[in-house]
């Protein structure tokens, strides 16, 4: 296996559902969760992703024979998702979902938890409500995907009911193929290394030529634009391939020189339909 990811939290996926396709604030998508069933009282563990980190630690640990250190898993939560955020992923053709991943590439493990732009015409987009889904990367086999309900009085009782049947048939041996004692240890890479393409929405300091101007500073940092759209002083970008850290770089600098008030960036889960917009 070398890469797996998914939509692993059933209750974010019921938030951003509610904001998506109902028009939900953040605070009312969390109560209609809530009355739902979905979230708990203080629903911080999933809306803040440790749920989602939890989880993917025990699929990249079973994936990758290696017990992987929660503490190395980039975690970014939903709690700041605005519903200016869900626009401008409609306007690119996306919805945006809690997105765990886990790649190992050259033996080095990049694990990470963040809400992501996901195209319309992706599996993952399918996930609606409390729907989970997972896609697995293996090589030779290729791409597995495997989607159903995520959270729920049904989907928590079958999977609580699965565990005692393991634990009973396993007696004292843990229901993982392996013991964690005998797994070997995982190399790690730094998250903010991992390329990929990205959604930038900036806010403008000043309108005047701001598009051209953004542009220019990230083309002098070797971030090529594959897509600008500017609508009253707020601008919606679609980078090529890059860095974290690298585009960090680039929000750093049109920050300090006063460009942009504000900056968000959502890393893009495949390479953007806007190549019909460009």
């Amino acid at each position: 296996i070398t890469e797996i990811r998914g939509i692993l939290n059933g209750t974010c996926n019921f938030v951003l559902d509610q904001m998506t396709m109902h028009g939900a604030a953040y605070e009312q998508a969390v109560k209609d969760a809530q009355q739902a069933g979905y979230a708990e009282a203080d629903p911080s563990f999933d809306v803040d992703g440790i749920d989602a980190a939890q989880k993917l630690a025990i699929l990249a640990t079973l994936a990758f024979d290696g017990v992987v250190d929660e503490s190395l898993i980039s975690v970014t939560g939903i709690s700041g998702i605005t519903p200016s955020d869900i626009d401008a992923a409609r306007r690119l053709g996306c919805a945006i979902k809690l997105v765990c991943s886990a790649n190992r590439e050259n033996g080095q493990v990049t694990l990470r938890v963040s809400p992501t732009f996901v195209p319309q015409t992706h599996p993952f987009a399918a996930a609606e409500g409390a729907g989970n889904a997972v896609s697995v990367k293996a090589d030779p086999l290729g791409e597995l995907l495997f989607t159903g309900p995520g959270a729920g009085a049904g989907a928590t009782a079958a999977a609580v009911a699965a565990d005692i049947c393991a634990i009973v048939q396993c007696g004292a041996v843990s229901v993982f193929p392996q013991r964690a004692e005998d797994l070997g240890p995982l190399e790690y890479a730094d998250a903010s290394a991992l390329k990929e393409a990205y959604a930038v929405l900036l806010r403008m300091a000043d309108r005047t030529e701001a598009g051209q101007q953004v542009s220019a500073e990230f083309e002098a940092l070797n971030i090529p634009i594959r897509y600008c759209d500017e609508n009253d002083g707020e601008i919606t970008l679609v980078t090529s391939s890059v860095t974290e850290s690298r585009l960090q770089a680039a929000q750093n600098k049109l920050i300090s020189q006063g460009l942009a008030a504000e900056i968000r960036a959502f890393p893009l889960l495949s390479d953007p339909i806007t190549e019909n917009k460009t």
